[in-house]
């Protein structure tokens, strides 16, 4: 749609003692003058195009950017509503997973689409944040509504540094065109066009000067060439482009110090049992994540789904291994790194078979991206019917996959209490061979130290959970 769009504005002067000495310095006079900003330059935006308004500053992106949402506002049956970013309250004490979103189902997923993808970080107030989360909550605010069709952003990213800059510009442009939302922004930084890919990229000149680039539509106003942006969409039109950050990222062999560096940023962070391979992604010279793989459990139900059978102990062993863990930095998350690190590393463990549970995975989907198969289903009844008995020993089912929740519950129990707890949970076998560190010979007496039983105690309540279980074969190693 064609929107012309004429700005100017009136400029008057104090006739003041100081400003007349000004006019008389300067041979000038105080009457009121008029400034052209726009003379009835055409824009041509359609839904869902992304806009993207540079310029220096003072030069009148902001207004141009106020002129045009003004302008389209007036179409909106055609764009839907008009959402001005800065205009969305927030109050400052509230908590992320509860002010987005009709269901906690939904909040999960608004929140994990615009990286804010992390069990504490959703528990967060939004004074707690830094300013690239906030953006990234904004976003998820703004989505919430379905309402809004077009989506302003003005000084966008001014105050993120550069590298938090381009993953919020790729994030925003990513969840708007899977939205069909039309976006606006207008920032006087020109380094973030290969993440947002913009339809249009207007460059705002001082004065009237302006100049518009179609880059997607092989046409240009304001005698600048057309620019593609080098990257492209599939035949359904979706784009497929990457972070421009990505390319600075090199998946390579790793260690423990990599884990422990970044262990902190995984919400279960402790150190798994059993780890046989360790994988970093480097940006420049610093790790931004972290991929571990682990034996495999002697028995899993969503591998049997997979498989239609139930494997040997002797095949489990050969030829199967599991992601027990991948953590990104927060700041970087949300741009395809964590599916990167899967699907680069997965063909270097020598395994037939590479699988993973993911509670994580219901809301942000990177082990299906990375090339693996999704298989969901209902936990082993054994293990409910075992949380069933835990929770009349005071255990809320709720909070039960916390070890630090279930050690408080312990310390206050007695010992009578606490060896029929040890009765209940050494028949899952599997939940105590992780707590305890071992894959086969244990006694139920190692359970009597409360710390150990409750993290034994939090294994259950983790398999009682529905599954999302995750599988990749190496077709290569096949038979």
């Amino acid at each position: 749609m064609l929107f012309s769009i004429d700005i100017a504005f009136e400029q008057g002067y104090p006739a003041t003692d100081r400003a007349m000495d000004v006019a008389q310095a300067f041979g000038i006079a105080l009457d009121t003058r008029v400034f052209r900003v726009l003379d009835g330059v055409e824009v041509d935006v359609n839904p869902g195009d992304v806009v993207y308004i540079t310029g220096e500053s003072g030069s009148g992106k902001s207004m141009l950017l106020k002129a045009l949402a003004e302008h389209i506002s007036k179409h909106e049956g055609i764009f839907g509503s008009v959402c001005l970013a800065d205009t969305i309250r927030i109050d400052e004490d509230e908590v992320l997973v509860e002010s987005v979103g009709s269901s906690t189902d939904e909040a999960l997923r608004l929140l994990s689409t615009v990286g804010l993808n992390d069990a504490y970080l959703f528990l967060r107030r939004y004074r707690e944040l830094s300013d690239g989360q906030r953006y990234r909550y904004r976003i998820a605010k703004a989505l919430a509504d379905g309402t809004h069709g077009v989506l302003v952003f003005d000084e966008f990213c001014s105050t993120l540094d550069r590298d938090t800059a381009k993953v919020v510009a790729y994030l925003l442009q990513k969840v708007a065109r899977a939205n069909r939302r039309t976006l606006l922004v207008a920032t006087a930084h020109d380094d973030l066009a290969d993440d947002l890919m913009p339809d249009l990229v207007i460059r705002k000149g001082y004065g009237p000067s302006i100049s518009i680039e179609y880059a997607r539509r092989g046409r240009g106003v304001g005698g600048q060439s057309n620019r593609s942006h080098g990257s492209g969409s599939n035949r359904s039109g979706r784009y497929t482009h990457r972070c421009s950050l990505l390319k600075y990222v090199r998946i390579e062999k790793g260690g423990m110090d990599d884990w422990r560096m970044l262990e902190g940023y995984h919400y279960r962070g402790n150190r798994p049992y059993g780890i046989r391979h360790v994988f970093r992604a480097r940006m420049r010279d610093e790790v931004v994540g972290v991929v571990l793989y682990s034996v495999p459990s002697p028995s899993c139900r969503g591998r049997n789904i997979a498989l239609a059978r139930v494997p040997s102990i002797d095949e489990v062993n050969r030829d199967f291994i599991t992601i027990s863990r991948v953590v990104v930095l927060p700041r970087f998350r949300g741009i395809g790194l964590a599916s990167m690190l899967v699907r680069h590393t997965m063909p270097l463990v020598g395994k037939r078979y590479v699988e993973s549970i993911a509670v994580m995975g219901r809301y942000n989907p990177f082990f299906v991206k990375a090339g693996m198969r999704e298989i969901v289903y209902e936990p082993d009844r054994k293990y409910v019917k075992a949380l069933d008995r835990l929770e009349r020993y005071g255990f809320d089912r709720r909070l039960a996959a916390s070890r630090e929740y279930c050690y408080s519950i312990l310390k206050g129990m007695g010992d009578d209490d606490v060896s029929d707890l040890v009765g209940i949970v050494s028949r899952i076998r599997f939940a105590v061979c992780n707590a305890v560190g071992r894959s086969r010979e244990y006694s139920s007496d190692m359970l009597l130290d409360r710390y150990v039983l409750a993290k034994a105690i939090a294994n259950i309540a983790m398999l009682a959970q529905e599954k999302h279980y995750y599988i990749w074969e190496n077709t290569g190693l096949s038979d």
